[in-house]
């Protein structure tokens, strides 16, 4: 008997080739759109853990000061005084590669002597005689180590010089040694990161007898008394942060990004969900007559109910394997252009290596084989529960079609109505705003059946007498074949909805983008360093330049702009200072406060100005003091205005 079903379900495909391949590629969609979201997502993470790994290595806590740095007579200070035994000062900053336009990678300055317990920074060709085999990294001017993976990709060779680009200045550099990776570091650790003497760093840098901090390593119960002990020899500006902290804060820059990403892959598979769970049961639904011939003949239950989830479980697995290939190879251009964002809008991060999480193939599968399994055995069950007659007759199952659609309708409006009370919570936040999208969406779907009845009848009342038979049957044909058209109308619904929100979402923000630019931008030019970040001093604009431009005939007037971070415990600050010209004024649009009092006071007094997101983030009002941390300690600040910037979602802090 079991041939016999075989044989009947295959020639049924084989007799639908297009309905076969239908049901394989969109079981392969709806896959392949999860798992390159998941997935693209998943590299990020993984470069970020890459890099912050290799640079922080087994440092816990970490010595910082304000945008100049830190006095290198305070890691002298640390070892003597204080008796700190493990700690490593470090100058690092990232640069471009001249001869590699679009290459980026981390210059890190390091005292080789404190290094042994934080960083696994040796020479790879020179383990066993490390002394000797430094002898170039010390006596060689210029020189650095990269990682031998590195080199392969770029095609240098020990010996071969490296240019590279910092701010206004060209520098160029020997390469003397491969890194090595070794200790708890994973492969790819080491990736985009040159290493050199910290004596060379502060000359690249032009910072002289300066450090960007010190790495500490503080273990066990005295602690607390050794961290009070450092806090007595910090110098005004300085500060102590563990390193999971600002692991943390880092992380937390980019907590809107990941949350709209996940978002996008939860919406992935509500939509996928559809697509697989619509294709599996309309298959199923047209061998119903099938079914129904076979229970008449004798085919026991059971036998047709396993040899339908059989069935299912073949396409099933054809289209979650298309579909983890199809959503691999979306996902390797997806993660470009995720990684441009995070460059662009938060920090430097390169992704050299595409990492694919078993969990990424885990949901990806989870979702192809359940929703395909799920979508065969609701109307298999149905099939094979009836007596073989009812399986025969199609009005039978499309009056149980019409009580599930009414039910549908109902269960929607009460998900629905439930989404829209949650949006009325003015302070639930972004995941409480998200779910309420969802609880909406997943509602209007159920309710979309019901809603189209509803249309096609009140649309047939309207028609005259005089209108054709044929569309009159393909009104009727609609409704009366809910079996097939439920769940496909429902997910057409939800495929436009989602196209048409996003659309006018991207195209609404990109026109407030527009006007807000227009404002903005009202130079004729602008001068600034190309390059991957504006962090350290030495990415600035000389005091010269802009001297001289100044003086150039022709020049009406001149606004400079300086942008840098403070990094406080659980949280790092964009501060951006400005020197403003009349005209540049003019391009700030204000959200709350008088442009002419704000002006008045912003070059005389203790204020700032802060962006829309800024005081959302931290739930500001005017006349709110700010405190930030400067080269002089700590200060406090007065909120006079608030201003529209859509170039970071974590907002900026503005003064003269």
């Amino acid at each position: 008997m079991t041939s016999i079903l075989w044989r009947a379900g295959l020639r049924f495909l084989i007799r639908n080739p297009w309905q076969l391949g239908l049901a394989v590629l969109g079981i392969a969609l709806g896959v392949a759109v999860v798992v390159a979201i998941d997935a693209a997502r998943t590299s990020a993470d993984r470069a970020f853990t890459l890099s912050t790994q290799a640079v922080v290595g087994k440092a816990t806590h970490r010595i910082i000061g304000g945008p100049k740095g830190l006095e290198e007579s305070l890691f002298t200070r640390l070892k003597i005084s204080a008796a700190i035994r493990q700690a490593a000062p470090v100058l690092e900053d990232h640069v471009s590669l001249a001869d590699y336009p679009g290459e980026t990678m981390h210059l890190l300055g390091i005292d080789p002597f404190s290094e042994l317990s934080f960083r696994a920074l040796w020479p790879a060709d020179e383990k066993r005689a490390s002394a000797a085999g430094l002898v170039k990294f010390f006596t060689q001017t210029a020189s650095v180590l990269i990682n031998r993976t590195s080199g392969a990709r770029l095609g240098i060779q020990l010996g071969d010089h490296l240019d590279i680009n910092l701010g206004t200045v060209a520098h160029r550099l020997r390469v003397v040694g491969w890194l090595t990776e070794i200790g708890d570091l994973d492969q790819g650790s080491y990736d985009d990161l040159l290493v050199t003497d910290i004596a060379t760093a502060q000359e690249l840098f032009g910072m002289a007898g300066r450090l960007s901090h010190i790495d500490l390593i503080l273990a066990g119960p005295r602690t607390e008394a050794v961290l009070t002990r450092i806090q007595r020899l910090l110098p005004p500006g300085a500060a102590v942060i563990s390193s999971r902290t600002r692991d943390q804060a880092v992380v937390r820059m980019t907590r809107a990004f990941q949350a709209n990403l996940l978002a996008l892959g939860l919406l992935a598979v509500m939509v996928g969900g559809f697509v697989v769970f619509n294709t599996m049961r309309f298959l199923v639904v047209q061998q119903r007559d099938l079914v129904g011939t076979l229970r008449t003949l004798g085919v026991r239950r059971g036998e047709v109910f396993g040899w339908i989830l059989a069935e299912a479980t073949l396409l099933g697995s054809a289209g979650t394997v298309l579909g983890l290939a199809l959503g691999l190879g979306m996902a390797d251009a997806l993660v470009k252009l995720m990684t441009r964002t995070i460059n662009d809008v938060y920090y430097v991060l390169a992704v050299r290596q595409f990492s694919l999480a078993s969990a990424t193939v885990l949901k990806g599968i989870a979702l192809g084989m359940g929703t395909t399994l799920i979508a065969a055995a609701l109307p298999a069950y149905e099939a094979t529960a009836m007596l073989p007659r009812l399986s025969l007759a199609r009005s039978h199952l499309e009056i149980r079609s019409r009580r599930k659609v009414a039910i549908a309708g109902w269960v929607g409006v009460s998900i629905a109505a439930f989404g829209a009370l949650l949006l009325g919570i003015p302070s639930g936040g972004l995941v409480m705003a998200f779910a309420a999208l969802f609880a909406i969406v997943f509602g209007s779907a159920l309710l979309t059946p019901v809603l189209m009845v509803g249309i096609i009848h009140g649309v047939g009342k309207l028609l005259s007498p005089s209108a054709g038979m044929l569309l009159r049957m393909a009104l009727r044909s609609v409704t009366a074949a809910l079996s097939r058209t439920a769940v496909a109308v429902a997910a057409l619904m939800l495929a436009i909805a989602t196209t048409v929100g996003m659309g006018l979402m991207i195209s609404d923000f990109r026109l407030s983008v527009s006007d807000w630019l227009a404002n903005l931008l009202g130079a004729d030019l602008y001068v600034f360093v190309s390059g991957p970040t504006v962090r350290a001093p030495a990415s600035a604009l000389g005091p010269e330049l802009v001297k001289g431009i100044r003086s150039v005939p022709g020049v009406a007037s001149v606004s400079t702009t300086r942008r840098i971070f403070i990094e406080d415990p659980g949280e790092i600050t964009e501060l951006v200072a400005y020197e403003l010209s009349a005209r540049s004024r003019a391009g700030f649009r204000f959200q709350r406060g008088d442009p002419e009092r704000i002006w008045r006071v912003f070059d005389r007094e203790d204020v700032v100005l802060v962006s829309e997101a800024y005081a959302y983030r931290h739930g500001l009002s005017l006349g709110d003091s700010i405190r930030l941390r400067t080269d002089r300690g700590q200060r406090n600040f007065t909120l006079a205005g608030v201003y529209y910037h859509y170039g970071s979602d974590q907002g900026l802090v503005a003064m003269s």
